[in-house]
């Protein structure tokens, strides 16, 4: 832990104490194992420049289709000359989050919408500090 930031430090020690808490639970009978099973397909839905294709054409054929309405629900949200980031279209469609991140990736890659990574803030008016996330526009 040399070397990291005071803020870096207190996560990594929130995250030891956090797993010790939890193999504890366990152990005590508290809570369940944690199932480790990989049958099923994950749904990656992280916002990050290592993910650029984090849909693939493989994951495309093997979802569950999206509701027309849903895609209806998004693109009326969403305005032409605006770019728009998935928690703005989801307070303004009522929407979940990780909902929309997911069906504005699918929307990508079947070319129905554009993005691009760019530094923003996460919702329009917003105080808080900049930081680098997809921005979502028609």
């Amino acid at each position: 832990m040399k070397g990291q930031t005071k803020s870096v430090r207190y996560e990594i020690m929130y995250a030891h104490l956090l797993y010790t808490f939890e193999k504890e639970q366990i152990r005590r009978g508290l809570r369940n194992k944690i199932n480790k099973t990989f049958e099923r397909p994950r749904q990656i839905t992280v916002n990050k420049a290592s993910h650029k294709n984090f849909v693939s054409d493989n994951d495309l054929r093997k979802i569950k289709p999206i509701p027309q309405k849903k895609y209806d629900a998004i693109l009326k949200h969403m305005k032409s000359s605006k770019r728009y980031t998935t928690t703005m279209i989801a307070l303004s469609s009522g929407i979940g989050v990780s909902d929309i991140a997911w069906t504005l990736n699918v929307m990508y890659r079947q070319k129905l919408v554009d993005r691009v990574y760019e530094k923003t803030t996460p919702i329009i008016g917003n105080a808080g500090a900049k930081s680098l996330r997809y921005v979502y526009f028609k």
